[in-house]
């Protein structure tokens, strides 16, 4: 995987999202995937020691996420200049403002959504007067599997409890955009809808490379298939799918929200630990 990229400056960005008169010492880095599970960044596992204002050091577990710098087909396929702005967002403006409305609406701070990992600050390059990003840029967050958060396998599909408790996130992860955008639609138009604009992720990507993926997806399809009516109807939802990606986008409507648009099992991470303490009172 050759060397490990550097984060320069990386005080700057996550500084101002450290208690009050805590800096950082120090920091090492690994990398965080292994080649092959991820293809649109870089991500590293940081281990940040953290010196607060009495002088004591401490230990802060990170996760920092940077574009692929040395990939130029990535670069081209996964459109960092728009797909690092609009991420920075869910983290910068999205995530704040959605846990404001649910305060204020009386929701306690116990069950309010709790969906994302915490942020430790982002940037999109070196240079604060640009609007561009580049190879310097990086989001960083809390390394949740400290926590107990585990990805999940790709041998190996979610099972009902896993499935439901993903589609119950994913239900509220799709609903608060929409109360945000009736409750506060100022808030919503200056701080959420200008960072999500629809835009065709394929753009960058030829026909020819196109039909060569949708071929992929029907070999597969096709063999766990047992009725060639289910490889049709996925061929044609490829087909409509591809449509609308092409599409402009358009004024919003009563549902119109945010979706994340590259939800499969390894962007996902499931908190296996109620599940064990649930086994072992079984077992007792």
């Amino acid at each position: 995987m050759g060397e490990v990229p550097e984060i320069k400056n990386l005080q700057q960005v996550i500084e101002p999202h450290l208690p009050e008169g805590c800096t950082l010492d120090s920091y090492s880095s690994c990398y965080l995937t292994k080649p092959g599970d991820n293809y649109g960044s870089i991500m590293l596992s940081v281990q940040a020691k953290v010196r607060s204002a009495d002088g004591a050091i401490r230990d802060l577990p990170l996760i920092a996420k940077l574009p692929p710098l040395t990939n130029d087909l990535y670069w081209q396929i996964f459109q960092p200049e728009r797909t690092c702005i609009t991420e920075n967002a869910v983290y910068q403006y999205l995530a704040p403002e959605l846990d404001k409305l649910q305060l204020e609406s009386g929701i306690l701070p116990a069950h309010i959504f709790d969906g994302f990992p915490r942020y430790y600050g982002s940037r999109i390059s070196l240079d604060t007067r640009t609007s561009k990003v580049d190879r310097d840029a990086v989001l960083v967050q809390e390394n949740v599997t400290m926590r107990g958060y585990r990805a999940g396998n790709r041998h190996r599909p979610y099972n009902l409890a896993e499935t439901v408790l993903i589609l119950h996130y994913l239900a509220q992860y799709h609903a608060l955009p929409i109360a945000l955008r009736l409750k506060k639609p100022q808030v919503f138009e200056d701080c959420v809808r200008p960072y999500f604009k629809k835009f065709n992720l394929n753009s960058n990507i030829d026909q020819a490379e196109t039909e060569i993926m949708n071929n992929e997806i029907l070999k597969d399809i096709k063999a766990v298939a047992s009725d060639e009516r289910d490889v049709n109807r996925v061929k044609e939802l490829l087909d409509i799918f591809q449509a609308f990606q092409a599409s402009k986008d358009v004024d919003d409507g009563p549902f119109t929200t945010l979706v994340h648009g590259d939800l499969w099992i390894n962007n996902l991470m499931l908190k296996y630990e109620f599940y064990q303490e649930r086994k072992a009172l079984r077992s007792r």
